[in-house]
């Protein structure tokens, strides 16, 4: 959808329901700065290097993907857990990820630390058991659920 469609989508929402229109109309700098924000990230290079100038496993293994599990992943998030995570490459590590959706980042997590890599899952769906393995553990649960 256009960001004129959007924009016109927003304006309705002002003539329907002036209480709930204006308050939309607070957060219009907001969306702008989205817009120009997902623009400039669409005009990025297909695998950019991570922002100490190295290229960046997890971002590499998110661009080949072509078939399989989906990831979903916000972009920009790979240089941060490139940047936080790395050190733990190779090393026996453990990693929780929570809302494990189509299952493909948790062969991306695998792929990133190694073989000595345990790999557990959280989600809501029962179905994601699926994706259980040797070294991919899955849970069922609600993160909302304290017990």
């Amino acid at each position: 959808m256009s960001e004129l469609k959007k924009l016109a989508g927003l304006a309705c929402s002002v003539a329907r329901s002036p209480r709930l229109g204006l308050r939309l109309l607070g957060q219009l700098p907001w969306v702008m700065r989205g817009f120009a924000y997902g623009r400039d990230y669409r005009n990025q290079d297909a695998t950019p290097a991570a922002a100490d100038g190295s290229r960046n496993p997890l971002r590499e293994f998110f661009d080949r993907r072509q078939s399989g599990r989906g990831i979903w992943k916000w972009l920009h998030y790979f240089d941060i857990y490139h940047r936080h995570l790395a050190k733990f490459i190779g090393q026996e590590t453990h990693v929780m990820e929570i809302g494990v959706y189509s299952g493909g980042s948790l062969e991306m997590w695998r792929d990133y630390f190694g073989a000595r890599c345990q790999v557990y899952g959280v989600d809501l769906q029962a179905a994601c058991k699926a994706y259980e393995n040797e070294y991919t553990k899955i849970f069922v649960g609600d993160q909302a659920d304290r017990e």
